[in-house]
Order: C-alpha cells, then structure tokens, then sequence
C-alpha cells in the first residue's frame, strides 16, 4: 500500500487568497482603501444573490505573463462573469492587442453595464 504524502494539497483558491493579500495588495494600502475593497465584494455578493451572474474582477490582471497588476480598489470593477472569464489575463487597458481580430466578442466598456 502507498503511503500518502504528509503535506494536504493546498486548493487552487487558497494558493490564489494566499498570493493575493501578501504579494498582490501592497503593504501602503490604507485602511479606508481595504474598506472600500470589501464594499465591492459585498456589492457583488448582492447583485449574485438578486439573480445576475458577475464577478469583481481585476482590471489590470494580477496573473499574467504579460503584466501584473495590484489589489487595489482603483484596479477593481464587478463585471458580468461570461465576458471576464473569456477575456482571463489576456486583456487590460491600453493592452497591445485589444483591438485585434482574434478577439470574436466585444466587451462592454464600465460606463456601459447597467448594474446598479
């Protein structure tokens, strides 16, 4: 019979949690900041709970071999799930390839969700 390893396999979102407060949120972050990070989460909570499927997402990716972006709440919006998940590390602001073909579906841009 194999022995089984001593050390639990961390879940793929606690390696995620785990990068994302020590290595992605700077340190400089006020609390009033931190405060506002937290707002977004609960609004998104409440919009998924009144039936919409969105997701807080980052707006400059933190994982990306391209750029690496902050957990911030400058660099957060609530974003509909399907286009966030399509668009993953491959898209931000002033990327090189944002208006490329390879690209089949157009996202809105923030002013243009009707959210709230």
């Amino acid at each position: 019979m194999a022995k089984s390893s001593s050390k639990p396999r961390r879940s793929r979102g606690l390696e995620r949690a785990r990068y994302i407060s020590k290595v992605a949120t700077p340190s400089w972050l006020s609390r009033f900041h931190r405060n506002q990070t937290a707002k977004l989460y609960s609004q998104a909570k409440k919009i998924r709970q009144g039936g919409r499927e969105v997701q807080v997402d980052h707006i400059v990716p933190l994982f990306s071999p391209y750029v690496c972006g902050l957990h911030v709440p400058w660099n957060l919006r609530i974003y509909p799930t399907g286009p966030n998940r399509y668009r993953a590390n491959n898209y931000w602001p002033e990327c090189p390839w944002e208006n490329h073909t390879w690209l089949e579906h157009e996202f809105p841009e923030p002013h243009q969700l009707r959210l709230f």
